[in-house]
């Protein structure tokens, strides 16, 4: 088993295939939030954090983040976690 990988928001964005606007709308921020992650001036913090946690967990389980992205549906703002943890699961049966 390979260790666990501490992820930037950047890294998770392109992992699952996001350019900035469209994670931008994923998350409800602007594209500037997003460019402002990217590069590190400043970090998510609250739900955005916690999405973005979930995220680097289910990538570590090795879940696809192409299949990540096609579960993502764009005007929600938030990504539901219990879907990551049910996609986990299925990958490990």
């Amino acid at each position: 088993m390979s260790k666990a990988k501490d992820r930037t928001p950047r890294q998770i964005r392109e992992a699952l295939g996001f350019d900035r606007r469209s994670w931008a709308r994923v998350l409800g921020v602007t594209p500037k939030t997003i460019e402002r992650w990217d590069i590190g001036v400043c970090t998510p913090v609250g739900l955005a954090d916690e999405i973005m946690r979930a995220l680097n967990q289910v990538l570590n389980e090795g879940v696809p983040g192409a299949d990540i992205h096609s579960r993502i549906t764009l005007g929600l703002g938030a990504f539901i976690a219990t879907e990551l943890v049910a996609l986990a699961k299925k990958r490990t049966t």
